[in-house]
């Protein structure tokens, strides 16, 4: 189960709209989906066409996190004011935002120096390939601590996130009920603001490429 593959949504964006559509695509044999839980944090996504350069997809998830943690310790900053602060940071480990972006080893740098000049007291994990070291639970552990999760991955496994860095700001587990079998089997899908559109976005965690980091 769950591995047919799907031209369907190839390239598409999964929101409300369509994930319970997308989920019943994975196997012909499903008849019904259901959430059974979900946790998303209080996270105000942001936009790229807002801020800096077409390649900062990393400084906007950065920032998205700085903001976040800077409501939680009851610090008042403004998000234009951490965006340059971020960005000024990140020129000095060779981010370019014209050309390709920001290297993903370089974002635990940029993360843990912004925290520290914005004064937010947080100490930041950063894991590298899917599975090798980081899987689902990482995520999923970080979410129910409270920290949102930037992704940074070469591809969703549908083509529609292709180098690119989101946020992952929580998770639902759907419960998925197939004719032949008495009960269902549940799958998480996380929830993810990817920068382009401020609404709720969903990312299949068995997509992603083994080519990715989270940084949280």
């Amino acid at each position: 189960m769950f591995n047919k593959t799907n031209n369907e949504f190839f390239a598409k964006r999964l929101d409300d709209s369509n994930i319970r559509d997308y989920l019943c695509s994975l196997d012909s044999g499903i008849d019904r989906v259901e959430v059974v839980d979900q946790k998303l944090l209080p996270v105000d996504p942001l936009l790229q066409n807002n801020y800096g350069e077409d390649g900062d997809c990393t400084l906007t998830c950065i920032t998205t996190c700085l903001y976040y943690l800077s409501k939680r310790q009851h610090l008042q900053l403004t998000i234009p004011f951490i965006y340059k602060g971020v960005e000024q940071i990140a020129k000095k480990y060779f981010y370019n935002g014209k050309t390709y972006g920001t290297i993903p080893f370089f974002t635990k740098k940029i993360f843990d120096e912004a925290l520290s000049y914005f004064g937010l007291k947080q100490n930041t994990v950063a894991r590298y390939g899917k599975i090798i070291g980081y899987d689902d639970k990482t995520i999923k552990n970080a979410i129910n601590n409270g920290r949102p999760v930037i992704l940074s991955l070469a591809n969703d496994g549908r083509s529609y996130y292709e180098h690119h860095s989101i946020t992952i700001c929580g998770y639902a587990d759907f419960k998925i009920c197939h004719k032949s079998e008495n009960l269902g089997l549940t799958k998480t899908m996380f929830m993810v603001y990817d920068n382009w559109d401020s609404r709720v976005a969903y990312v299949d965690f068995n997509g992603i490429s083994l080519f990715s980091s989270i940084n949280y």
